[in-house]
């Protein structure tokens, strides 16, 4: 009897420390996945922790457990989250196991405007930085340049050195929002500084204008901050 109840205690004692790493949580799964970098450059399902205050989209390492994703559609979707233990972690994964509870809301993604479609899918070349008029290189080509893909609206382009990509997290008639996370490589640049204030001036950017073939890139201010030609 006294075997019976140490074992009934045990399994107790087990399953309350489980119930401990497992909490539910409501978060957002983008229309379109990310490049993320693993072991090897791969595309992931980008969320939003909706509990989490100023969330930013992230990405995924893993799949939702139950879940069936299609591109093109926001969900938004009450899941449970498993914190694993080290030793049941695999390599180059997360240590967060997502399961699905329920599908709150699947919401279909908004076509593109005429007026967004005359700035995607074009290679936009940066004449100003702030005020600071932005040179060309000896080779004629531009020291900087961007291009959103119309399609997933990804940001790709080269800073002073280095290609970059991220995602544009909101693009309409005004806004302009470049999420806060750059994917680049790492090559030592002449000029970093150049480098560090565009890419900080481009996640600083919320609305955008179109003026005599010019992208302009507006701060929360209403303040330009970027200006491009293409």
């Amino acid at each position: 009897m006294k075997i019976i109840t140490l074992l009934v205690m045990g399994i107790a004692f087990f399953s309350c420390a489980s119930q401990k790493n497992i909490h539910q949580e409501t978060i957002l799964v983008d229309s379109k996945k990310t490049d993320c970098m693993g072991m090897v450059m791969m595309k992931c399902m980008s969320i939003k922790h909706l509990n989490k205050k100023d969330a930013k989209w992230e990405p995924l390492f893993g799949k939702i457990e139950g879940f069936t994703y299609e591109e093109g559609f926001t969900y938004k979707l009450k899941v449970s989250i498993e914190k694993l233990p080290d030793h049941l972690v695999p390599a180059d994964a997360s240590n967060l196991k997502y399961k699905l509870i329920d599908v709150l809301n699947k919401t279909k993604e908004e076509v593109i405007t005429e007026k967004e479609s005359k700035i995607t899918d074009k290679k936009w070349n940066l004449t100003h930085l702030e005020s600071e008029k932005i040179a060309k290189k000896s080779d004629k080509r531009p020291t900087l340049y961007f291009e959103i893909k119309g399609k997933n609206n990804a940001i790709s382009g080269v800073g002073a050195c280095n290609n970059f990509s991220s995602v544009v997290e909101k693009l309409n008639n005004t806004e302009f929002i470049v999420a806060d996370r750059m994917i680049t490589t790492r090559m030592g640049c002449m000029d970093n500084n150049l480098e560090y204030r565009y890419f900080q001036k481009l996640v600083a950017a919320k609305t955008y204008t179109l003026k005599n073939n010019q992208l302009y890139l507006l701060d929360k201010d209403n303040k330009e901050i970027l200006r491009f030609s293409n």
